[in-house]
């Protein structure tokens, strides 16, 4: 099974190097970091707005707990936004290849 995850940081470097981390332990099969992206969220009783770049991980849900833990492990936020899901539908030939990702 298939999993999408969804965190975002605030500099282009820090989503890349997580990204390949992640990709190099085999923790994600497939890393996207996202154009700047626009956020506005509430912080310490402050309504905070900044760019940030969307850092999207595929992974096989048996990784998820190896791969929560290292994702925040390494993220610089305080308290980092991580949301994930699982993938109700994939090509078999896409999930036999991130198998052999994995």
């Amino acid at each position: 099974m298939i999993a999408v995850g969804w965190t975002t940081l605030s500099k282009e470097s820090d989503a890349m190097g997580i990204g390949r981390t992640l990709i190099e332990k085999q923790l994600a099969f497939c890393a996207q970091v996202s154009s700047p992206i626009q956020s506005i969220y509430r912080w310490n009783d402050q309504i905070e707005t900044g760019s940030e770049y969307r850092l999207t991980l595929k992974f096989l849900i048996r990784n998820r707990e190896s791969l929560q833990a290292e994702l925040l492990s390494l993220h610089p936020y305080e308290n980092p936004q991580w949301i994930w899901c699982r993938a109700d539908g994939v090509s078999d030939a896409y999930l036999d290849w991130a198998r052999d990702q994995s």
